[in-house]
C-alpha cells in the first residue's frame, strides 16, 4: 500500500517530504546515459565515457540535501507558476471529459523505499491516475503536433508514479493550455 502525505504540491511540507529524496519528476536525470564525446565542466575535461552532468548534478543535489536537510536549488520559472495555476482547469477538463473524479494528492513515498516519491497530479478510481501538464502555448503545440514529445519528456515522471502506486493498472497524461483552439 502506498503512503500518502497530505499536503499541496509545492507548499513548506511537500518541499520538506521530497528533502533529499530521489523523485518521479527526476528519474530522466537517473537513467542519463553517459557522454558519447569528451566534454569540458567547469574547467575540468571529462573523456567519453562519463556520466551525464545531469546525473551528477542531481546526485550533488540529493547529497547536499541530504546534508543541510533542506531543499536546494529549487527554481519556480514564471511558466511553472502559470501551469501550477492552470492546473486546476486542466483537472477539471479532464473529470469532465472521462466522467472520473480525480483525487488530488500531495506528495507519495513508495510502499517499501522511504529514498524514492512521487508527486501524482491525482489518482482515478480504485485502479488508475493522471499526470497533467500545461505548458506554454509554443510547448503545448509542439505537443500537439507530436503527442510522442509529450511522452518522452513526461514518461520518467508517470513511471514514477506507477512504480509508488503499484495498485494502480493505468496512467494518463494529458497536456492543456487554455488558449489553444478547440481542434488542438
Amino acid at each position: 500500500m502506498s503512503r500518502i502525505i497530505s499536503c499541496t504540491q509545492g507548499d513548506d511540507l511537500w518541499c520538506a517530504a521530497r528533502v533529499g529524496r530521489i523523485t518521479g519528476s527526476n528519474i530522466d536525470a537517473l537513467l542519463a546515459p553517459v557522454t558519447t564525446r569528451q566534454s569540458t565542466r567547469k574547467g575540468v575535461v571529462y573523456p567519453a565515457g562519463t556520466e551525464a552532468l545531469e546525473l551528477a548534478e542531481y546526485r550533488q543535489k540529493l547529497i547536499v540535501e541530504r546534508i543541510y536537510g533542506r531543499a536546494v536549488n529549487n527554481v519556480t520559472t514564471s511558466y511553472m507558476k502559470d501551469g501550477s495555476d492552470r492546473e486546476p482547469f486542466a483537472r477539471m477538463l479532464y473529470e469532465a471529459d472521462t466522467q472520473q473524479p480525480v483525487e488530488l494528492i500531495g506528495f507519495v513515498l513508495h510502499p517499501n523505499w522511504d529514498w524514492f516519491g512521487a508527486s501524482a497530479d491525482g489518482l482515478c478510481g480504485d485502479d488508475g491516475g493522471v499526470e497533467l501538464k500545461c505548458p506554454a502555448e509554443m510547448t503545448h503545440d509542439a505537443y500537439a503536433a507530436n503527442i510522442d514529445l509529450l511522452v518522452q519528456e513526461y514518461k520518467g515522471q508517470v513511471l514514477g508514479n506507477l512504480v509508488c502506486f503499484p495498485e494502480r493498472q493505468w496512467w494518463d497524461l494529458a497536456s492543456f493550455q487554455p488558449y489553444a483552439p478547440d481542434s488542438i
